[in-house]
């Protein structure tokens, strides 16, 4: 995907967000994706953000150098339940606009966990409230995951209220979420974190859970684009931000970055941070340390298969 290839970031869509002193290779370039290289080709992040009708992004790139604190797919459905008594309308108040309104919320004690994965994913039945996490405000276009809505600063609000608010343009959901429509809400939260120059954690958990619905939408290249960007936002965030970050504590985290580490290939910075999580004694958790005996069991599987990869090619030249 190239320059001449990017789609749904045209002025004059859904959301009406525009700005005419910049162009969309301005805007490609202003990110962070030059730092984000795919077979020779910069990728997009926010492709596919025409609903919202952005433009271009002041910034050059998502993670940013912050001070460092010294102190430290579709939706699965059934028929045989009720989505009405599932899926309802939830009332939210502003903290941006001060207005009061709704959006689409998963009941969390009307669905069932079903499974946690090795990259902290909780899996849940009928319905997945991770489609329903990106809060949205229908009057300003503010939005942020749900669990920290209300944390915003006076600065930030006003950094909203004159990037966002004037261009925005409210859109109407129906009430099942698509994975498409799901990924459309996270990148405007996404846009809104890089807009009030939000932490590092902050914009690599959006990252992290857009990892997840590329994964879920069966789309392998931003699956892994996303993922890139959320672990190097973790990496950043475990130096520069105090713990817990993004309500994990330091041997969850470290698990966490290990498992990405992995999951990307990079065997040598994984099994630094699953050791440390299965070192780790200080409030120390049983759950998290048998998982990150699994990741370094499949660490050795992994090294043992590529050095057996590399005798059969040593043997076939």
């Amino acid at each position: 995907m190239g320059f001449n290839n990017i789609a749904g970031l045209a002025p004059g869509a859904n959301f009406g967000i525009r700005d005419k002193s910049y162009g969309l290779f301005q805007l490609i370039y202003a990110i962070v994706f030059r730092e984000i290289n795919v077979a020779g080709e910069y990728m997009d992040l926010f492709e596919g953000l025409e609903a919202f009708g952005i433009e271009c992004v002041d910034k050059s790139e998502l993670y940013e150098k912050e001070k460092k604190i010294v102190l430290k797919s579709e939706i699965a459905t059934s028929s045989v339940v009720d989505v009405n008594k599932i899926i309802l309308q939830k009332k939210f108040s502003c903290p941006v606009c001060r207005v009061n309104f709704s959006n689409w919320d998963v009941y969390l004690h009307r669905i069932r966990l079903e499974k946690t994965d090795s990259e902290l994913r909780k899996h849940f039945s009928p319905y997945d409230p991770l489609y329903y996490a990106a809060i949205i405000c229908t009057s300003c276009g503010y939005g942020a995951m749900r669990n920290n809505f209300d944390q915003i600063s006076p600065k930030q609000v006003k950094l909203v209220k004159e990037n966002i608010t004037p261009k925005f343009k409210a859109k109407e959901y129906p009430q099942i979420y698509t994975v498409d429509m799901a990924i459309e809400r996270y990148k405007l939260v996404l846009y809104n974190a890089v807009i009030k120059e939000g932490t590092a954690s902050e914009k690599a958990v959006i990252c992290h859970r857009l990892s997840w619905l590329f994964r879920d939408k069966g789309d392998a290249e931003n699956e892994k684009i996303f993922r890139e960007n959320a672990l190097k936002g973790f990496v950043h965030a475990y130096s520069t931000e105090r713990l817990p970050i993004a309500g994990m504590g330091a041997q969850t985290f470290e698990y966490l970055i290990g498992e990405l580490y992995r999951r990307l290939g990079n065997l040598e910075e994984a099994v630094r941070y699953i050791s440390m999580a299965i070192m780790r004694q200080r409030g120390a958790s049983p759950k998290i340390k048998e998982l990150a005996l699994d990741a370094k069991e499949l660490i050795i599987q992994e090294r043992n298969a590529r050095e057996q990869q590399g005798e059969n090619d040593a043997k076939t030249e």
